[in-house]
């Protein structure tokens, strides 16, 4: 760590942003069984984004690790280590995308088109039927 305390690393991480080519950019996360802990090694954008709100927002399990700066440039950061339980890692397979029939997607049209209707309970009857009509 680079200055004094705890708060102060945290505050320059939060307060700076990543100086590093897209190329050069990469994520490494490691576990191992021995240690509760897993620490995710980051100098791509879009994950700092999201480990620095997690940082913000749950301090208790998310813990600032490591920084490193540009020797350049001691205001540009190139790398971040952060740590957390690792239950708190997870690899989510894709879903399938799926794939409707006619018949399917004209009966979830059909769902949403009778929802829209009746979202408002104090609509008559007959102004249903005849924006139905509409539709």
């Amino acid at each position: 760590m680079k200055y004094a305390t705890y708060e102060e690393n945290l505050k320059f991480v939060l307060e700076h942003s990543l100086k590093v080519l897209a190329d050069e950019a990469e994520t490494i996360t490691t576990t191992n069984r021995s240690d509760a802990r897993a620490y995710v090694d980051t100098s791509e954008t879009p994950v700092l984004a999201r480990l620095k709100e997690l940082l913000m927002r749950d301090g208790d399990n998310w813990k600032l690790e490591d920084f490193t700066v540009a020797s350049s440039d001691p205001e540009a950061l190139t790398s971040v280590v952060v740590s957390c339980p690792r239950r708190l890692i997870k690899f989510n397979a894709t879903r399938a995308k799926r794939e409707y029939s006619d018949e399917e997607r004209e009966a979830c049209r059909q769902r949403f088109r009778e929802y829209v209707l009746n979202k408002d309970p104090l609509k008559a009857p007959s102004e249903v039927e005849k924006q139905d009509k509409l539709l």
